[in-house]
């Protein structure tokens, strides 16, 4: 959620926070309810024929094996993805 809040920032805008499911959330996505879905998302998302996927952010270690972590935005909306993307490689830097 840091980083969520900080790239709202960056962008001069508020992050406001929707809790549910990831279909609800994909609905809201597809919808143009909500810009960025993120938590709990990986890089083998059954959702990444519906929203676009942006690089890994972070990984960790489930059951032995490595889980690259993503966050989601509304297909086609390739700026709002390249900014994600600028910003999520700076703060890995």
């Amino acid at each position: 959620m840091v980083l969520v809040r900080r790239f709202a920032e960056e962008q001069g805008a508020e992050a406001l926070f929707v809790v549910d499911g990831e279909e609800a959330l994909v609905t809201l996505l597809e919808r143009g309810e909500l810009d960025v879905m993120v938590g709990g998302l990986s890089s083998r998302s059954p959702w990444s024929t519906k929203v676009a996927l942006t690089r890994p952010y972070t990984r960790t270690q489930e059951e032995g094996r490595t889980v690259k972590h993503v966050m989601a935005v509304v297909r086609g909306e390739n700026a709002l993805l390249s900014e994600l993307e600028r910003f999520l490689d700076e703060e890995s830097s």
